[in-house]
């Protein structure tokens, strides 16, 4: 088989490595050997009813990013053969993935500013476009009919000075940057508007028309503050939300004009605590608003508190559920399964809930699926900072029929494999870097038109 070849930065192909697996096939024998003590905060499982039997998306890949040892590793599904590994290329996790509906996977590299292509469909994967950022990439958004990328690029210390680069994704060319003064600059593509958040403390929301920043126009049409620290957006009908300390901020956009609208708070009930800094959008003729809120003002990891939060179409309080203490951090998702792991001093968890809006359990935990802990977890008197920048991170992935799930054991170059139909632990897919931090992951979906346009 060839040696795939990756466009360098020049635009000359160089080889990218291929590698075979080292034990990277399915490895069997964890299922139900695994028991977590009941402190550490699991929430409850509901009952289960049969399912239907999964339809696979054509040509699925996994994808494991290890942006610390710079290399991404491509697998079959559900064989989880090895097709090949990229090296030199560090993703920038931060700004995530964005599935094109083509099969390509939009990607930043940390090392080089540049906004990549990867095409993980054939025998072998390959980068094949790349187009030059004017800094460090830290969001990417598209448009909903993946014509056009917008990608964030971070501050220059000097001048304070972010871009919003607009890319066609069909040259893969750059046609039209802007300066934005930012702290951290989120994005999204509403209409015919690029929209720029700025995260600082004093937040503020800006709109462009795209027209006039293809034209060469620096001036927003218009802008308004909002609340504090912001980082986390979704599209919806129209509509921008926006995760700040002062809730989930909902603007309509027409054009250049936003409308504020009443924000959802992050509190429920007599569950005032927390706020979510990641959103996605589940449904494209339901489209629900899914986050997480956490609650780390304890002094200790473990007794921090993670509840699911999620907003109905059309509805103005949102609905949450409890996923145990400890650390869950960001999600994957499915047609109908939402996929969690949680970090606990105790053991660590992953948590299959259900997305479907028209089962009796939706929103619920299906399975509390105990999980094997790192070599290299954190401590349970570990510091937040240590926490954090742990080796021994999980990240998820989950296959579009929601029957196999994907769990990274970071720091030792594991992957675990769920069934997440039966809850169970199934195997592991051994990596060929150690995935320091977790890596990241994500499943790969030809065919299906995004829901979520942004980068996650």
């Amino acid at each position: 088989m060839p040696t795939p070849l990756v466009p360098g930065p020049t635009g000359n192909p160089v080889p990218a490595r291929r590698r075979r697996s080292r034990g990277g096939a399915l490895t069997a024998g964890l299922v139900g050997t695994l028991v977590l003590s009941a402190c550490s905060g699991t929430a409850p499982a509901a009952e289960q009813t049969p399912d239907a039997a999964p339809v696979r998306t054509a040509e699925e890949r996994l994808v494991v990013a290890d942006p610390v040892a710079a290399a991404v590793h491509t697998y079959s599904v559900p064989e989880h053969e090895l097709l090949g590994t990229l090296e030199d290329l560090a993703v920038q996790e931060h700004a995530g993935f964005v599935q094109l509906e083509d099969g390509r996977l939009l990607l930043a590299d940390k090392d080089t500013p540049e906004l990549l292509a990867l095409d993980v469909s054939g025998d072998e994967p390959a980068i094949t476009d790349r187009v030059a950022l004017p800094g460090s990439a830290v969001h990417i958004a598209v448009d909903p009919d993946g014509t056009r990328a917008v990608v964030s690029t971070s501050a220059d210390p000097g001048t304070g000075l972010g871009a919003l680069t607009v890319v066609d994704l069909a040259t893969f060319e750059a046609e039209g940057s802007v300066p934005v003064a930012t702290e951290e600059p989120g994005i999204a593509l509403v209409g015919d508007a690029l929209l720029h958040r700025d995260g600082a403390e004093a937040g503020r929301l800006e709109a462009f028309a795209l027209a006039d920043v293809l034209d060469g126009s620096a001036e927003p049409v218009t802008g308004t503050d909002v609340g504090a620290y912001g980082h986390g957006e979704a599209v919806v009908d129209g509509h921008l939300l926006l995760a700040t300390d002062a809730g989930l901020e909902r603007f309509h956009v027409d054009g250049g004009e936003l409308s504020a609208e009443d924000a959802i708070a992050w509190g429920t009930g007599d569950q005032a605590w927390g706020r979510g800094y990641y959103l996605r959008v589940l449904g494209a003729d339901d489209p629900h608003v899914w986050s997480y809120v956490r609650d780390q003002s304890s002094a200790s990891w473990g007794e921090w508190r993670n509840d699911l939060f999620v907003v109905p179409p059309g509805q103005d309080e949102a609905q949450r559920r409890p996923l145990g203490n400890g650390l869950a951090f960001r999600f994957s998702v499915a047609d109908d399964r939402v996929l969690f792991a949680r970090m606990h001093p105790d053991g660590y968890v992953a948590h299959v809930v259900d997305a479907d809006p028209a089962s009796p359990t939706f929103l619920e935990t299906l399975h509390a699926v105990p999980l094997p802990t790192p070599s290299r977890a954190p401590a349970r008197e570990d510091d937040l900072e240590e926490v954090w920048e742990s080796p021994g991170r999980p990240i998820t992935a989950i296959t579009a029929a929601g029957d196999t799930g994907y769990v990274s054991r970071g720091g030792d170059g594991i992957v675990d494999v769920l069934d997440t139909r039966a809850g169970t632990v199934e195997g592991t897919i051994t990596v060929p870097t150690s995935l320091d931090g977790g890596g990241y992951l994500i499943v790969t979906r030809p065919g299906a038109a995004p829901v979520d346009t942004l980068g996650r």
